[in-house]
């Protein structure tokens, strides 16, 4: 099976929580996350062709809305410290998920680096966010982090 357009537009307009390229690898039979990265990476995708794609497929409601901003989506497959700081020098607001063993620190430079797992949340860092820094991030350059459950 060939991977085109068509099944990039579908993809994106029917995903309602994971935009993620593994997420979309799962749900394609014989269409591997290095071949959605490869066409990604090869095809120039603009927000324009998008819409022209999609705009047909909009059912105008009253009541509905549709949000267009310059935030990132990833998944931790491209949470690499380089791209999240390119991303972070355009101004662009990034998400993405970082594997527990990732190393951070949230004592601002009193303790060692430790695996995201091992850190410890208050209720206030549950609900707000901790601010961390990841490990080979510039000094100055802090993140925060949510801790966030999934159930599958």
């Amino acid at each position: 099976m060939k991977f085109t357009k068509l099944n990039y537009c579908q993809y994106l307009l029917s995903s309602q929580i994971n935009y993620t390229i593994t997420n979309l690898a799962e749900h394609l039979s014989n269409i591997s996350h290095y071949k959605i990265n490869y066409y990604l990476k090869n095809e120039k995708l603009t927000p324009r062709l998008l819409w022209d794609n999609v705009k047909d497929l909009i059912v105008p409601d009253e009541d509905a809305y549709i949000i267009f901003d310059d935030t990132v989506l990833m998944d931790t497959w491209y949470a690499a410290n380089n791209l999240m700081l390119y991303i972070d020098s355009l101004d662009k607001v990034y998400y993405c998920p970082l594997k527990t063993n990732r190393l951070v620190g949230d004592s601002f430079g009193k303790e060692k680096y430790k695996n995201i797992e091992s850190l410890e949340w208050s209720n206030e860092d549950l609900e707000c966010g901790k601010i961390i820094k990841i490990k080979r991030f510039p000094a100055e350059k802090k993140v925060k982090l949510f801790r966030v459950t999934i159930s599958g």
